[in-house]
């Protein structure tokens, strides 16, 4: 998860706001058990990581669509007129890095497919590091997938 933002921005916030610490923050994610064993794991709701002894925040983290199927998730978008991201009628099945590594192999194969530059770009740097992007494809394994 990209907590560095969120906490960045809560920081600002309490900040600008003259709130006295520890201020508290909360975090509404669209995390849903289904989607990974990991994510079911996962508590509905529990303080972020972030919030340590001492810390300057308290962060509570909710999932409130984690029971949630995603078939349901999707009725519940044409109940009530709420618009697709349209990388999901690009074929994609989750929203999140175009580079994911803890993406599934062909979400990345139909990302490499629809960003072509960026992921040769990234390939180039990966040649570099010499280490692949993931222990089990690298990233010219995966432009070599989309391609075909």
């Amino acid at each position: 998860m990209k907590t560095v933002v969120g906490r960045d921005f809560a920081d600002e916030t309490g900040a600008e706001l003259h709130l006295a610490r520890p201020y508290r923050a909360g975090y509404a994610m669209g995390m849903r058990a289904e989607e990974s064993p990991a994510r079911a794991k996962k508590p509905v709701i529990e303080l972020h990581r972030m919030t340590g002894k001492g810390s300057i925040r308290q962060v509570t983290t909710w999932l409130p669509i984690h029971h949630l199927t995603t078939d349901e998730v999707w009725q519940i978008h044409r109940d009530h007129g709420i618009a697709r991201h349209p990388a999901y009628d690009m074929g994609m099945r989750r929203l999140s890095c175009r580079a994911c590594p803890l993406a599934k192999t062909e979400d990345l194969i139909r990302s490499a497919q629809l960003n072509p530059s960026l992921f040769a770009e990234y390939a180039e740097a990966e040649q570099e590091m010499g280490k692949p992007f993931k222990k089990s494809i690298s990233l010219r394994q995966i432009i070599e997938r989309a391609r075909s």
